[in-house]
């Protein structure tokens, strides 16, 4: 009872957590680069292109922290 209780509290706090970020960077090489990384590494909800790219991403927090320093390195902007 309790300790299931306090195991799967432990096991949940210890998993990453998974987060949502849209992000918008310009069209480049290095841009294209960046987004088959994004690919890679995490689930892209969505992108269009408009001038931009603009990709809805949902992904662990980790991986967040390195799209947005990326994604700005990019002159790139995070979407509220």
């Amino acid at each position: 009872g309790k300790n299931i209780n306090k195991l799967m509290e432990l096991i949940y706090r210890s998993l990453p957590q998974i987060v949502r970020i849209k992000i918008k960077i310009p069209i480049n090489a290095k841009s294209n680069s960046f987004i088959s990384w994004i690919y890679e590494k995490a689930n892209v909800l969505g992108i269009s292109y408009n001038g931009f790219a603009t990709m809805e991403i949902e992904c662990n927090s980790s991986i967040k922290e390195r799209i947005i320093k990326e994604g700005k390195n990019l002159d790139g902007t995070i979407i509220p």
